[in-house]
């Protein structure tokens, strides 16, 4: 390894970039702190019900292994009211996208 890395720097002590060459990186977007938070997805609305009920006789990855089993057995019948307080909180959170995008114009 120290071989290589004599030899990397050796070779580095000679590098030229090209012409016109740039470290373009894309420049991350930043987060608005005080933007809207994105909506709970219905799983997550699932998990903090069964936390409610099961809090009081199962540590935390108990509830987090056996509350995501429960998930993945439920049919899609009783996943709708989830869904439904998912798509609510996404529509208020895009209302407030909109609002925000349009106030800075």
């Amino acid at each position: 390894a120290l071989k290589a890395k004599a030899e990397y720097e050796e070779q580095m002590s000679t590098y030229v970039p090209t012409q016109g060459y740039e470290n373009k990186g894309a420049a991350r977007k930043r987060k608005n702190p005080d933007g809207p938070k994105k909506p709970k997805s219905a799983y997550l609305h699932f998990l903090d019900k069964y936390r409610a009920e099961h809090s009081s006789e199962m540590n935390h990855k108990e509830i987090i292994s056996n509350g995501a089993a429960a998930w993945g057995q439920l049919k899609d019948d009783e996943k709708i009211p989830f869904n439904k307080l998912y798509e609510a909180e996404k529509e208020a959170y895009n209302k407030k996208i909109q609002e925000q995008n349009s106030a800075a114009g």
